[in-house]
């Protein structure tokens, strides 16, 4: 399949598989028809909304196919290994409360349908194809952990439907964009909901964002600024400076503006961009717009300079010189998975 994957390369598509009769088949958006003649079935998905080519899901296969019906206009249909079937049947129901959790966070799903391909693999890694969240079996087996793993990741691959696949990045210096949005859902549903300590280690999250931010100066000087990797080595582009320096940009800038200026930002952020192509710089120009102040030397500075800033309400933090020994997290590259 001809694909540049660049993430502000986006289209519409009509997919069309023919397969042998027996098969099934999967893609992103929605299943519009299905048609079986001669020994062979024809399936057609439509994506209306634009997409990534880095976001194209096929699959076809001996897939068991689960529909949740229509959930606040929201088709919600999984694939998963057969061979799977009770192992998720207590976790994939979970989509629906997921979904409703992000809607009250930031607004209407942008899509018209969601769900889980899982696989009976492993993969060492999630991601976040449009409509169609990629897992193997072990986010869910206990290999990588509980409930307290799993549920928050799930949460992250769902945001990302927002925050990167509708509203995404115009170059790959945005990635925080992506990464920093889902990173901070997920860990914000891990700590309302008891998770927080198995998905990342933490009991409390103002413990967490001051050890991120003690980080600051280190992460800056491994992998570079949060907007600004030091190449475009994938081991740069998803290093702990784009996952956990952008949950703190976006931590840092509620400190700033306060919880209810913060929701109006994000909620504005996916409804006048969506389906587009944004930069950094636009969401400093929008934030700054919402919230009434001037934010464009304060984001700059959080998402561009080589030294960590000051933390707003915390004056108190204090940054760990690049070469000083600190209490550390694990780049998502080193973890025994990588989400995306």
């Amino acid at each position: 399949m001809p694909s540049n994957d660049h993430p502000r390369d986006k289209a519409s598509f009509t997919i069309r598989f023919d397969i042998p009769a027996g098969t099934t088949a999967i893609a992103n958006g929605v299943q519009v028809s299905k048609t079986t003649w001669r020994g062979r079935t024809r399936y057609v998905f439509l994506q209306r909304q634009p997409m990534a080519t880095e976001l194209v899901q096929l699959a076809v296969g001996r897939y068991q196919l689960i529909s949740r019906g229509v959930h606040d206009g929201i088709i919600v249909r999984d694939a998963i290994a057969p061979s799977l079937a009770g192992l998720l049947a207590d976790k994939l129901p979970t989509e629906t409360t997921h979904l409703d959790w992000r809607q009250e966070q930031v607004g209407d799903y942008p899509f018209d349908a969601y769900g889980s391909l899982v696989l009976d693999v492993t993969l060492g890694f999630a991601l976040e194809t449009q409509t169609l969240s990629l897992y193997d079996k072990p986010w869910f087996d206990g290999t990588y952990g509980g409930r307290g793993v799993w549920e928050p990741t799930m949460v992250h691959e769902l945001s990302h439907m927002w925050f990167g696949d509708s509203v995404a990045p115009y170059s790959w210096d945005d990635l925080w964009l992506n990464e920093g949005h889902a990173t901070s859902y997920e860990l914000n549903w891990a700590a309302a909901n008891g998770e927080l300590e198995e998905d990342i280690g933490f009991a409390d999250f103002e413990e967490l964002m001051q050890v991120i931010y003690s980080l600051g100066d280190r992460y800056r000087a491994a992998f570079g600024p949060v907007g600004r990797p030091i190449s475009g080595e994938p081991s740069q582009l998803f290093s702990a400076q784009v996952y956990y320096g952008g949950a703190l940009v976006l931590y840092a800038l509620r400190q700033q503006v306060g919880e209810a200026a913060f929701r109006r930002i994000e909620r504005a952020w996916v409804s006048r961009y969506r389906n587009g192509v944004t930069s950094t710089q636009d969401f400093i120009a929008l934030a700054s717009a919402v919230s009434g102040q001037n934010l464009t030397t304060f984001l700059s500075d959080w998402v561009y300079g080589t030294k960590t800033p000051p933390m707003p309400g915390h004056p108190d933090w204090t940054v760990t010189p690049a070469g000083a020994t600190a209490r550390t997290l694990t780049a998502p590259q080193e973890l025994p998975f990588h989400r995306r």
